[in-house]
């Protein structure tokens, strides 16, 4: 099931993926927005939402084909995006990123022209002053639009203002622009914010006094090779998973699966971890035994602790005539190695020398080389 979650390769893979590209008229791309797209569609699905009678609520849609794709479901849409003459200021038009009628949102013909004009409508909408009119919907949803509204805070107000539009049990979608490696430096404000860690860990904080309840986190980086490629300007169209931008900072997608409190929900299934054939329960994110995540690549200090902690683990099953000894020598030294490869993995992708210097730190190297691997 989807949750909050960063961008990952393997979800391009699964059977469901293939289903929504194709009911979008597409093809399967290594791009991180076609994956928005399609995690929204999945998320919304598995929770019972793209169905008749359900309402929606689509925020800053664009040119998006979601509209017309819930459409094609039974849903009944309200598609918003900002008006021409904020769009004409902020360049959107100019680049056709921008929506201004609901004739332009069916193009590629994935709904019916007669359902679709029956189901779909539009309207101008600011997300930063949001109408009061718009009420008493299913769910909600927006593809990497709320980071454009100023500011980190900017883009928070709108997470818990939009929960008024929901009745209660109603699910929201929400992707938005995510700071991979740093959780201090980051763009706070201007045409596009970058939202890190600690941003949406205060955003977890806050939603439960809003009446919303938020799909616990998976900041995992991911584990196949196109999760450690980085972009680079001028990008390209795949894969396009993570990009570098302003020459310091990586950026990737994230999702954001929330719930209005009250009435009913999908059940809920347990999260676990995998990687390496070991299987650990997930709290907010992160794997609570045997598993290292992969966002600590952001914290040199984690690391080294980590690698202290693993060391200390050994010492511990070679002190102890447990039965399970080799059961758990084995998964401790598939760990490791998983461990180990990802941080090789960023000294080949990450054009950056600080990734260079953290492997040689974590990794016990000698003195640095200045000669690139």
């Amino acid at each position: 099931m989807i949750r909050s979650q960063l961008c990952h390769e393997r979800d391009f893979q699964q059977p469901w993926y293939r289903g929504w590209v194709e009911a979008m008229r597409q093809q399967v791309r290594l791009h991180r927005k076609q994956w928005e797209h399609v995690v929204i569609a999945q998320a919304l699905s598995e929770r019972g939402m793209l169905a008749p009678m359900m309402r929606g609520l689509g925020f800053g849609v664009g040119l998006e084909p979601l509209p017309a794709l819930f459409a094609s479901k039974g849903c009944t849409i309200v598609a918003t995006d900002q008006s021409s003459e904020r769009a004409q200021a902020g360049s959107w038009a100019s680049t056709d990123e921008h929506c201004s009628s609901s004739a332009r949102l069916n193009t590629a013909g994935i709904c019916p022209d007669d359902l679709f004009s029956s189901r779909v409508s539009f309207r101008a909408e600011d997300m930063n002053a949001i109408s009061d009119d718009l009420t008493d919907f299913d769910f909600t949803w927006s593809s990497c639009a709320f980071e454009h509204l100023g500011s980190l805070e900017a883009g928070l107000r709108f997470l818990l203002r939009q929960s008024e539009c929901l009745k209660p049990g109603g699910w929201a979608v929400h992707t938005t622009e995510f700071n991979v490696f740093s959780d201090a430096k980051t763009w706070t404000s201007g045409s596009t914010v970058l939202y890190r860690r600690r941003d949406l860990d205060a955003l977890r904080r806050a939603v439960g006094s809003s009446g919303l309840e938020i799909e616990a986190f998976d900041f995992s980086l991911g584990d196949l090779p196109n999760d450690w490629f980085i972009d680079h300007w001028p990008y390209h169209d795949e894969p396009h998973l993570k990009l570098l931008v302003a020459d310091e900072l990586v950026t990737t997608s994230i999702v954001l699966v929330l719930r209005k409190v009250g009435g009913t929900s999908a059940p809920r299934e347990p999260i676990l971890d995998v990687r390496d054939g070991i299987t650990a329960p997930v709290v907010d994110g992160i794997p609570t035994k045997a598993t290292p995540s992969d966002e600590t690549a952001v914290s040199t200090e984690r690391l080294i602790a980590d690698r202290d902690a693993w060391r200390r683990r050994y010492e511990q099953i070679f002190g102890t005539d447990d039965a399970q000894r080799s059961l758990e020598i084995l998964r401790l030294e598939q760990t490791c190695r998983h461990w180990r490869n990802q941080y090789e993995r960023i000294a080949r992708v990450f054009p950056i020398k600080q990734a260079l210097w953290l492997r040689r730190r974590i990794l016990g190297l000698p003195d640095p080389s200045t000669t690139s691997e």
